[in-house]
């Protein structure tokens, strides 16, 4: 939902939407930082490596690949629309981290098996 949110903002503000795309990709540097918040696990260098390039990814992508001129119709607030855009297009990844990271912490705390924690929160979400 929030992915599609974001899809949403960055057509509003007409941001490339490659962007939102490669920000979702940022899941597996989120889930590094949270494993080390919660099991104490430091990240190898070539993730640290890996990290970095994908950041730098990112933000070429993020360049503006068009310019627009002085009598596009924009909205009243592009900006707020391109802040929105980046928000959700983080809170997706965020939101995939949290399940990694929780559905490793049940399995080794209560012996949760990992395919009925996916089944429970995919009925949990098709509900909502």
């Amino acid at each position: 939902m929030a992915i599609i949110t974001g899809f949403k903002f960055a057509d509003k503000a007409q941001l490339n939407s490659g962007i939102i795309t490669s920000l979702l990709a940022t899941y597996s540097m989120f889930t590094p930082l949270l494993c080390f918040y919660v099991f104490g696990e430091r990240p190898r260098l070539k993730f640290i490596i890996g990290m970095i390039f994908m950041i730098v990814a990112v933000v070429f992508v993020a360049y503006p690949s068009k310019s627009y001129s002085d009598d596009t119709d924009f909205d009243l607030n592009p900006k707020d629309d391109q802040l929105k855009a980046i928000c959700f297009g983080l809170l997706a990844p965020m939101l995939i981290s949290l399940y990694i990271v929780l559905s490793r912490y049940w399995t080794e705390t209560y012996n949760y098996c990992c395919m009925d924690f996916t089944l429970d929160t995919f009925v949990v979400v098709a509900l909502i």
